[in-house]
């Protein structure tokens, strides 16, 4: 409730914005397995058409973001008062709250649905800084500094693309380095 109260005060200021993804997330997290478990309760049509319809709605505002941001910028500009309202970033307007609530709802059920197939291509890849997030949370803040003291000249595309790349592989390779120090300290014990 302070977490609501706080987004509803926030005004222009960001901190009061975007604490309630991280309060909803932890809250969520703590009571994940009940949540689960209420889904799972569900009929096989009901829990069948909220995945269709939270896929169709990400799909659909995922490819109008793209469309009007990449494609047709003057569409973007001739509709900035309603983007402004509904979809501002920095504030956390209500359109993008909602777009975050039901984006993060559908990649949960997406990845629960397909996560034994996930862990077996793709384990190597995402378990370490999963398992790891608040060492990779952190490591990331001063990476993303360090960046930007090193990288703040103006970039192209390509260059943005390498520089963000060597961060994701630089994070990953810290998250894999500390994953197995973790497991040596874990098997000595």
């Amino acid at each position: 409730l302070i977490s609501i109260s706080l987004w509803f005060l926030r005004g222009h200021n960001f901190y009061l914005a975007w604490q309630i993804l991280f309060v909803a997330g932890i809250v969520a997290g703590y009571y994940f397995k009940i949540l689960e478990k209420q889904i799972h309760s569900w009929s096989s049509l009901y829990k069948t058409s909220a995945y269709i319809l939270l896929c169709g709605i990400m799909i659909i505002s995922i490819a109008i973001s793209v469309y009007a941001i990449f494609i047709n910028p003057i569409l973007f500009e001739t509709q900035y008062k309603i983007t402004t309202t509904w979809f501002e970033k920095m504030t956390l307007a209500p359109g993008r709250l909602l777009l975050a609530l039901i984006w993060f709802t559908t990649f949960i059920i997406l990845i629960r649905r397909h996560e034994t197939t996930l862990k077996k291509y793709l384990g190597w890849l995402l378990l370490p800084i999963g398992q790891h997030s608040l060492f990779v949370y952190i490591f990331q803040s001063a990476l993303v500094y360090a960046y930007f003291v090193l990288f703040s000249f103006p970039t192209t595309l390509i260059t943005n693309f390498l520089i963000n790349l060597s961060g994701l592989c630089i994070i990953w390779l810290a998250a894999f380095w500390h994953s197995k120090k973790v497991l040596k300290r874990k098997t000595r014990k």
